[in-house]
């Protein structure tokens, strides 16, 4: 009996050690289980981790590398504003004392021709100084509302366009001006120049047989809609410029905004700034440039924010007679005596009496016992005070005195600022006598 009670108490003993071992068996299971679980959760959370930070890795480097790209862009600007500020003083004499010499050789001179050359020289010198001073950005210009299919019509009709087709006669040109909004706020010799530096990269990378196509179209760009190219919301006029030439290598096409990366004979066939003008005139009127290229060709889309203006200038202004007989006297306030003089005499030949000052003091002075028609006043002048605080201090003293703004190199922001003061009109130096002569007596005639 008591052997069979120890069986019983062994068995129970065993049964309850069985089932405790079940039961730590179902608990480890759960547990690694729970562990799987675990490590599979923190696995995924740190592959994301590690994504995240890839991306963001990757994110800042192109943040900086961008940076770094427009930080560079900048420092050419900078040195190209100097250079040309110092430039376009130089090129004045060349450009402006040989069209006034030609007005007074008799038609037989043998010196008609190289003064004409030095003329021409000086010209073709003064457009490279221009297209620094568009890589120098925020540099002088007035903006009016234009309308862009007109400014294209007016650049594919221009002279300089002619000669390119004769010099590509296997590139043929099409066009679909059909943006129905196509009102922008800009200058319009920029962005003539820029159709026209995309136009004739076209036909270069063409060379042989091939099309080019302009077309303008409306593009709204919606915030909450995702859009194929970086731009920011609002309307647009979208100006498309597309070749069926060999493309741009992808290795170039990040660098090819830069000024002066060039894969062109440097004095042969452009300066090497002819994209970096595209890429800062688009900056210049809060557009942006994309350029997608592949063996089949380049198309660059260029943004216009679409202007609410109605008040639009239909065409460029026509040539017109500059001369004048009524004697009007003008002040040129300007602290360089080579455009000075330049200035005095080109409104003399063209019929003013003509007084000069070399600052806004000694203007001040001269204005408080003479009255003037018109004063054609200098922008950065060196010392003393700058061609808007001249021209708010004479107002003061003549609140209805007309004026002309003049400047080689000056920032967009105080010519802006003296326009809205009433000034009439903005000449860019260095001085041409039919440019002068027609701002002068559009000013006059105001």
């Amino acid at each position: 009996g008591m052997l069979f009670l120890s069986f019983l108490i062994l068995n129970s003993s065993y049964g309850a050690l069985v089932e405790k071992i079940i039961n730590l068996n179902e608990s480890l299971a759960r547990n690694n289980l729970e562990l799987e679980d675990r490590v599979k959760e923190r696995t995924a959370a740190l592959q994301m981790e590690i994504e995240e930070r890839k991306i963001a890795e990757k994110e800042r480097a192109m943040a900086e590398e961008k940076a770094q790209r427009s930080s560079k862009m900048e420092a050419i600007g900078l040195m190209a504003g100097g250079v040309a500020h110092d430039l376009n003083n130089i090129l004045a004499g060349i450009v402006s004392y040989p069209e006034l010499m030609l007005l007074q050789l008799p038609k037989s001179s043998e010196l008609r021709k190289p003064l004409e050359e030095i003329h021409s020289s000086g010209k073709r010198a003064a457009t490279v100084v221009a297209d620094l001073l568009t890589v120098a950005r925020g540099v002088a210009s007035v903006r009016e509302s234009y309308d862009v299919n007109v400014l294209i019509r007016e650049y594919l009709a221009s002279p300089e366009c002619v000669r390119l087709w004769s010099q590509y006669p296997a590139v043929s040109c099409e066009q679909d001006l059909v943006a129905l909004d196509s009102i922008i706020c800009c200058s319009p010799v920029h962005i003539k120049k820029t159709i026209m530096n995309l136009v004739i990269n076209a036909a270069e990378a063409i060379a042989d047989k091939g099309i080019i196509c302009i077309s303008t179209s409306n593009q709204l760009v919606e915030p909450s809609k995702p859009f194929k190219h970086t731009v920011d919301p609002g309307k647009y006029v979208l100006v498309t410029i597309q070749d069926n030439g060999p493309g741009i290598a992808e290795k170039d096409r990040e660098h090819i905004f830069e000024p002066f990366y060039t894969k062109k004979v440097m004095g042969r066939s452009g300066t090497g700034l002819g994209l970096a003008i595209v890429w800062n005139t688009l900056q210049d009127h809060n557009g942006k440039v994309i350029v997608e290229s592949s063996e089949k060709g380049t198309t660059f889309f260029l943004y216009f924010p679409v202007s609410d203006d109605r008040v639009v200038i239909q065409a460029e202004k026509q040539e017109e007679d500059v001369t004048t007989v009524n004697q009007e006297h003008i002040l040129v306030i300007d602290d360089e005596p080579l455009l000075r003089d330049i200035a005095s005499q080109m409104l003399t030949t063209l019929g003013y009496t003509v007084d000069s000052v070399s600052s806004g003091e000694l203007a001040i002075e001269f204005l408080a016992d003479h009255q003037v028609d018109l004063i054609v006043v200098d922008m950065l002048m060196e010392p003393g005070m700058n061609g808007r605080e001249t021209y708010e201090k004479i107002l003061l003293m003549r609140p209805d005195q007309k004026a002309i703004i003049a400047s080689g190199f000056s920032e967009s922001d105080d010519v802006e600022a003296t326009l809205k003061l009433g000034a009439g009109g903005f000449i860019k130096k260095p001085y041409l006598l039919d440019r002068l002569g027609r701002v002068v007596k559009e000013v006059l005639n105001s």
